[in-house]
């Protein structure tokens, strides 16, 4: 009789809000790059607060539009993800 395999796996780093916020504040407020305009600024906290607080990869991250957050219900939907040649596929 074969017995499952014990401790294989590799404990994974445990991520706590301190965690995060002492990673956050290492990340400037915008970024302009290569010195373009202000029209042209990158904003990546709020983008990082939303992967963090709704557990999103990257790809869930960049399908994401303005219509997917209902202000009303507080709610943010995520129905499709970007994949790294550009398509977007349904999750």
């Amino acid at each position: 009789m074969l017995e499952p395999s014990k401790g294989v796996s590799v404990p994974r780093l445990d991520w706590r809000a301190a965690d995060f916020d002492a990673a956050l504040a290492l990340v400037p407020e915008s970024i302009t790059p290569n010195d373009s305009s202000e029209l042209n600024r990158l904003y990546y906290r709020e983008a990082l607060e939303i992967m963090f607080g709704a557990h999103l990869r990257l790809d869930g991250l960049n399908g994401l539009n303005a219509n997917d957050f209902d202000r009303t219900m507080r709610r943010l939907n995520v129905e499709r993800q970007r994949r790294a040649n550009g398509d977007t596929a349904d999750t």
